[in-house]
């Protein structure tokens, strides 16, 4: 049970991985390019490429460490990516107001499952000092 647990953290976290990448090009390029400076308020177009920016930089950052922990499985990490999982489905759900084609969205649903896998995982499988 904990190896298809692993499997499926890894799988969503390859995804999240590849899409935070796509996004970081596709961000940073908008806004080093100065595209923000086409919207009437300057400075809101500006942080709204600036955040979106590091949100997909914080969920490439996440799933990089996600890996480095399937191989140590250290408990302080164990806890900060939880911790930084429940962050980032709240980032996305503020997300939902700032992007357009279902970006937000989708971003919402693998950060959710990815969330659910681990809530499950905790439960379900017992550290070998406990019955």
């Amino acid at each position: 049970m904990k190896k298809l647990f692993n499997v499926l953290i890894g799988i969503f976290s390859a995804i999240i991985l590849l899409l935070s990448v796509v996004f970081v090009v596709i961000e940073g390029r908008l806004l080093f390019s100065g595209d923000w400076l086409i919207y009437d308020n300057a400075a809101a177009g500006f942080f709204k490429y600036f955040f979106r920016l590091i949100l997909a930089l914080a969920a490439g950052s996440y799933s990089i460490f996600e890996f480095i922990n399937m191989k140590k499985n250290n408990k302080v990490i164990s806890h900060l990516l939880f911790m930084m999982n429940i962050a980032l489905v709240v980032m996305t759900m503020v997300m939902i107001f700032t992007t357009t084609n279902m970006v937000g969205e989708i971003a919402l649903l693998i950060s959710t499952v990815v969330l659910l896998i681990k809530l499950l995982s905790f439960v379900l499988i017992k550290p070998k000092n406990e019955k």
